[in-house]
């Protein structure tokens, strides 16, 4: 009796914990869904408020550099603590992507990241030295940021194609020939005048120049790649037993028919007259 009862007992544990594990799983495949749904929301919405502010402080230093003044408060050191996180993170991402094994994703990454990399880059760099320099004017700070967010964004994808010995292909390097070739015709001539900032100037033109001819190799050299590709080889198996004997027969070369012409004699075994014999392949 008691072991029946105990053997009830132990049935009944068992259909509870049963029981308590189906009725726990429900809740846990909720949480985890609800979590994903909401880590999605939330970086959809971190990504909105990085687009708005960026598109804000973008406004605001065009204003400043169109009216040439530009105030330092708090404004800068909010565009440095929401730009500065982007910049490391989206030319980390362009380095990352142009060292990979794939060169579509490389190349696909710097068609579409470059731009947006470079545009977080000078919002940073604007910041940066706005706060760390009273002296330089407003438009200055603009025209350089810009130039240096764009050299910087395309120097990562250069070092990412040199991690693993690679120039960019054609179209990539023309890209970068012309989105660098203006910072360094604007440097050139802002370097021809005397002032504090000549020898930035003449290092930024140089950055840019090395961009420009790096950009120009590339497209010479993997053009070049490109172009001299061999074509695919034909299949070299054999046809199929199947396969038509007129197709076989396609398959085969044939080269040009000869042949020769010689006098001889021809004989019945009495009598032998003069004849011609022709040999040759037809």
């Amino acid at each position: 009796m008691k072991s029946s009862r105990r053997t009830v007992a132990s049935r009944m544990v068992v259909a509870a914990g049963v029981a308590a594990g189906a009725l726990s799983i429900a809740p846990a495949e909720a949480r985890a869904s609800s979590g994903e749904d909401a880590a999605l929301t939330l970086a959809g919405v971190a990504t909105l408020g990085f687009l708005v502010s960026d598109i804000a402080f973008a406004a605001h230093d065009i204003e400043a550099a169109t009216n040439n003044r530009l105030a330092r408060d708090g404004w800068l050191g909010a565009e440095v603590a929401v730009a500065g996180p982007q910049a490391l993170f989206f030319n980390g991402l362009l380095v990352g992507f142009n060292a990979s094994k794939d060169d579509g994703l490389g190349i696909l990454a710097t068609a579409l990241g470059v731009i947006p990399t470079a545009g977080v880059t000078a919002l940073a760099t604007h910041g940066i030295w706005a706060l760390a320099d009273e002296r330089t004017d407003a438009d200055a700070i603009a025209g350089i940021s810009v130039i240096t967010g764009t050299n910087f964004a395309f120097t990562m994808t250069a070092l990412g194609q040199l991690a693993r010995g690679r120039l960019h292909s054609r179209g990539i390097g023309i890209f970068q020939a012309v989105l660098t070739a203006p910072g360094a015709a604007v440097g050139v001539y802002e370097s021809t005048f005397d002032r504090q900032q000549r020898g930035a100037w003449i290092a930024l033109t140089g950055w840019s120049t090395a961009l420009v001819v790096h950009g120009v190799v590339s497209a010479i050299v993997s053009g070049r790649d490109e172009d001299s590709d061999p074509p695919p080889a034909a299949d070299p198996s054999p046809p199929g037993p199947n396969e038509p004997s007129l197709q076989k027969a396609s398959k085969r070369s044939f080269g040009p028919a000869s042949f020769a012409m010689a006098p001889t004699f021809l004989s019945d075994g009495v009598a032998r007259i003069p004849g011609i014999v022709a040999v040759g392949t037809f």
